[in-house]
């Protein structure tokens, strides 16, 4: 059986007085309801037949807008989905995604994902699909991006928070920003948080569409969330070689970091912690370069934790299996152009800024600095989509 819960409202309201209270309370009931018969519930689904049935709803509206709240190395090793929250014209739905850890699991609902009949509304794409993407391996398919679309309407503030506070009237609560959402039971006041944004995101989508098209650039986003589609989604996940300071040390002090990033891996993974919480990177770092040397110094050292104290001899012997190695930092790739192709690009350039400046939007959006590398070294713009072309003429 589906549970059906009661929302409240958990915005964070600014001082203000008791005639603005009620005028500002009747704006935002008014514009949050616009879209929905009722957004006063929602519907809990930790089940296989609640997830059939809400599946078989979804089926049925032409879009839904789409939010996650995922865990990503802050309470715990490795990042992954603990909700999904699906808000439609008339229904709310949260969906418990520990539940339904694996893609056959969640089959039902990345299907609906993969509708290209069925419009996915969400606020920036780039975490939440690779997220979906590397855990589900499923690629959502015909998405609007509010991000997107006010990036080509040329807005400063980009946060959902901005939005609905512009849209909305509603100051958004962030005690739960940083909550660790593996916890079971969730309360009302999380869940009501959890299904917050979606619920009025239907309905800023609308109003920002309408921006669009009073600016003619409807088309414009329509092409950017279509490249989206065609992305590489999946999730980047730190290496050695991305770690901060890495170029600083010499290759033998390269050598005893890789043993520490490594034995660090598989602590962090063995306890379900962070991976800061067993050894910060900073920190690190100065061991690599000066490593106590014996399992006592190990113990007492500064900022020594339960992890590193438990595990002296691991740390130790990690140290000295790095003897005698010496490991390279490989180059960063670069493409070499000729006096010519810089002239060109510097041109190029320019031009693009000119152009931006007169939109008031920003410049990478007309064309990034890869797609002006590609163009002057290739002398092509298959890489521009074609609102792009037509403005780089």
């Amino acid at each position: 059986m589906i549970k059906i819960n009661k929302i409240k409202r958990i915005q964070k309201k600014p001082k203000e007085t008791e005639k603005q209270k009620v005028q500002s309370s009747q704006t935002a009931k008014k514009q949050a309801t616009k879209d929905t018969d009722d957004n006063n519930c929602f519907k809990f689904i930790t089940t296989q037949k609640g997830l059939t049935e809400c599946c078989k709803e979804l089926s049925k509206v032409k879009s839904f807008a789409i939010d996650i709240e995922c865990e990503n190395g802050l309470h715990h090793y490795g990042t992954y989905v603990c909700l999904i929250q699906i808000s439609t014209p008339k229904e709310h739905f949260v969906i418990d995604s520990m539940k339904f850890p694996t893609r056959q699991s969640l089959l039902p609902l990345l299907k609906i994902l993969e509708d290209e009949k069925i419009e996915k509304i969400l606020h920036d794409y780039s975490f939440d699909l690779r997220i979906i993407y590397t855990q589900y391996k499923s690629r959502p398919k015909n998405v609007f991006d509010t991000q997107m679309a006010c990036l080509l309407i040329g807005k400063e503030k980009l946060g959902l928070a901005s939005l609905l506070e512009a849209y909305c009237k509603i100051t958004a609560e962030k005690k739960f920003q940083r909550y660790d959402w593996t916890r079971r039971p969730l309360s009302e006041k999380m869940l009501a948080y959890a299904i917050g944004d979606t619920n009025n995101l239907i309905f800023i989508k609308k109003k920002l569409v309408a921006e669009l098209k009073e600016k003619k650039r409807l088309t414009w986003c329509e092409q950017e969330c279509q490249e989206i589609a065609g992305k590489n989604l999946k999730y980047h996940e730190q290496s050695f070689y991305d770690l901060k300071g890495i170029r600083s040390l010499d290759n033998k002090q390269r050598a005893i970091l890789l043993k520490l990033w490594q034995l660090r891996d598989n602590l962090a993974k063995k306890h379900d912690k962070p991976l800061h919480y067993v050894l910060g990177t900073k920190q690190m770092m100065e061991i690599a370069k000066k490593p106590p040397r014996t399992e006592r110094a190990w113990k007492y050292m500064p900022k020594s934790n339960r992890y590193i104290k438990s595990n002296t001899k691991l740390f130790s012997d990690a140290v000295q299996s790095a003897k005698g190695v010496e490991i390279m930092v490989p180059p960063k790739p670069r493409k070499k152009m000729t006096a010519q192709q810089k002239r060109d690009y510097e041109a190029l350039e320019t031009k693009r800024n000119k152009i931006a400046e007169k939109l008031g939007i920003r410049g990478h959006l007309i064309a990034c600095n890869d797609q002006m590398l590609e163009i002057v070294v290739t002398g092509k713009r298959d890489c521009l989509r074609e609102w792009q072309r037509k403005l780089l003429v």
